[in-house]
């Protein structure tokens, strides 16, 4: 500190790498709260019946249930990694409805979308961001 001899020095130093790791605790378990639910809704939203699959949904609409092979393969992952957390909701690729929940979602050449996925997240976006930031 040349040029200060006259100064009383105050060092300030700041451990935040403790707090940084607490906090990126509490985020990764807000993220994996807020897919739970974005899961829960989604579900709900295809569960409008159908048995026997006479009364299909409209294009446009969420799909309607006929055996729950779609409801049942909708899943969420929670990943951290070092730039964040992200939380992910889809189909599980391994289910016999992964093949057909992406074309359900986007539609096809032949078939219009009957999107499930992202009207879940648009419709509950609020109250997913205030989940994920809320403090404990």
């Amino acid at each position: 500190m040349q040029g200060c001899e006259a100064l009383m020095a105050v060092k300030f130093e700041w451990h935040g790498d403790k707090e940084i790791n607490i906090r990126k605790k509490q985020l990764f378990a807000n993220m994996k709260e807020a897919m739970r639910f974005a899961e829960k809704s989604c579900k709900h939203l295809v569960s409008r019946g159908n048995k026997g699959g006479g009364n299909p949904s409209l294009p446009g609409e969420p799909p309607k249930v006929v055996i729950g092979n779609l409801r049942s393969s909708i899943d969420t992952a929670t990943v951290k990694d070092a730039t964040g957390v992200s939380g992910f909701l889809g189909v599980r690729k391994s289910a016999d409805a992964g093949r057909y929940g992406f074309w359900l979602e986007f539609g096809t050449s032949k078939m219009a979308a009957r999107p499930y996925l992202r009207p879940t997240i648009i419709n509950n976006k609020d109250k997913l961001f205030r989940m994920i930031g809320k403090r404990r």
